[in-house]
């Protein structure tokens, strides 16, 4: 905390302050640190209009109120952390029990046949429990390397069965 005549910031900054103070001429200017983590993200300006108005209890209470602050914006962006965390950990709760429950379902009505309806359902799943996706595909792997379309969303799945693709491409 620092308390400074309006002199000490030079002819510039302190004119353009007066031109601000909507007529009042500012003769004193506390300038309050605050503190988040280390670094000063912040600074109040408590002025006066007299020199010399803060006292030495004045600049101990606006060192404290800083302080204070600083604590404020701490505990704050520590609550909006949690919030975000806790919001993600929900999302990846409901993706994980809608994923059981399309597992389950796909075991059930599968009976262990992997074609292209079973194909086509695990992309549709897909394309709803996972945020942002408009469209996807599906290749299969052949037992001699080569990957084949086998599901298609927002795709024509007839075109795209006409190309194949080695592991590499």
């Amino acid at each position: 905390v620092s308390s400074q005549n309006l002199e000490q910031l030079g002819r510039e900054r302190s004119s353009a302050l007066s031109r601000a103070s909507e007529g009042k001429i500012i003769q004193t200017l506390l300038a309050i640190p605050v503190v988040l983590d280390g670094e000063t993200v912040a600074s109040l300006s408590l002025d006066a209009y007299q020199k010399d108005a803060f006292s030495p209890e004045a600049l101990e209470m606006a060192a404290a109120f800083g302080t204070q602050i600083g604590l404020l914006l701490q505990r704050l962006s520590l609550e909006q952390e949690l919030t975000q965390r806790q919001s993600a950990l929900e999302h990846w709760s409901v993706f994980r029990s809608r994923l059981i429950h399309f597992i389950n379902d796909m075991l059930a009505h599968s009976k262990g046949q992997m074609g292209e309806t079973f194909y086509q359902m695990l992309l549709q799943q897909a394309a709803e429990v996972i945020p942002g996706v408009e469209a996807g595909s599906i290749l299969r792997r052949d037992g001699n390397g080569l990957f084949h379309f086998v599901a298609a969303l927002n795709f024509d799945l007839a075109g795209l069965q006409t190309i194949t693709l080695a592991q590499h491409e």
